[in-house]
């Protein structure tokens, strides 16, 4: 949650047994909350890691608190993070599911190394393949005609360029609903 300059971090951390409040103003931790050692919350506060003090205003830090505080109550315990998480276990095992036996039907190379497919069950969207341009294979790429040309193996039903990239389907398919997956939902009171 952002406020200002500041924004808060809500963690389970592995030294701890309650969740945590994290308030940072300008990237730099400013506090932290807990109720690790009693039912009252306790705040810890830090040093400023390049001043001798912290300066803000005053309204949007005791703003911050006020926000911390809620979401620490709103949590209550771990046990929300660890529900959380293991639905995001089991929706990442659907998606492992859905991507076996992937045939992409339809492919577009975008700019910017952006490559959006359709699959043969109506899923689709963009791929950023930016991380593998001007690698080994892939230097071809750095060609705008050559990424244009990507077309669909007919056997294989995969993205190619030329006769030496084939990407493998199931992992593309991957990409596309890992990043729908999300562990927190948005909090539709914010």
């Amino acid at each position: 949650m952002i406020l200002g300059d500041f924004y808060i971090v809500v963690a389970s951390l592995p030294d701890r047994d309650q969740v945590v409040a994290e308030i940072y103003y300008k990237n730099n931790q400013w506090v932290e909350i807990n109720q690790e050692l009693s039912d009252e919350m306790i705040i810890q506060f830090y040093s400023h890691p390049k001043q001798e003090y912290w300066e803000f205003p005053l309204e949007e830090a005791l703003e911050a608190l006020q926000q911390a505080k809620q979401k620490l109550l709103k949590m209550g315990s771990t046990e929300p993070l660890r529900r959380a998480w293991r639905d995001y276990e089991k929706a990442y095992a659907e998606v492992e599911e859905k991507c076996k036996h992937a045939k992409i039907i339809a492919c577009k190379a975008k700019a910017n190394y952006i490559l959006w497919v359709r699959f043969d069950d109506g899923i689709e969207g963009d791929i950023n393949l930016s991380d593998r341009a001007g690698q080994d294979a892939f230097k071809d790429w750095e060609s705008q005609q050559f990424w244009e040309s990507v077309h669909i193996d007919p056997e294989s039903k995969t993205v190619c360029w030329g006769e030496e990239i084939e990407l493998d389907p199931c992992e593309l398919k991957k990409s596309i609903l890992v990043s729908r997956l999300t562990l927190f939902p948005p909090d539709p009171t914010e």
